[in-house]
């Protein structure tokens, strides 16, 4: 009886995939903490370039444009860790790679 081999799924590219995708998400989870208190701070009422540049908005309007741009950047590098998840993971152990 031959028994199934199972494809690699801890690949160098997968790694560094999973490493990427942390610093992606402990960069948001950064900013959960700071963000509140520093709109407070310049009077409004609610990756990692865009968020060193918050503290230069003094002015509610260019803060909301940060965001906007930094939104736009967390859609794509999220979408970008996912679609190359699916390049990287073998088709055989894709649901195991992608959870």
């Amino acid at each position: 009886m031959n028994k199934a081999v199972k494809e690699t799924l801890w690949t160098k590219s997968f790694i560094m995939l999973l490493v990427g995708n942390l610093f992606v998400f402990m960069s948001f989870h950064m900013l959960i903490p700071t963000l509140t208190p520093y709109i407070k701070s310049i009077g409004a009422a609610g990756l990692l370039a865009i968020t060193v540049i918050y503290p230069l908005s003094s002015v509610v309007v260019i803060f909301l444009l940060f965001r906007l741009i930094h939104g736009l950047a967390w859609g794509w590098s999220t979408m970008v860790n996912g679609t190359a998840a699916v390049d990287v993971v073998p088709n055989s152990r894709l649901g195991e790679g992608m959870g």
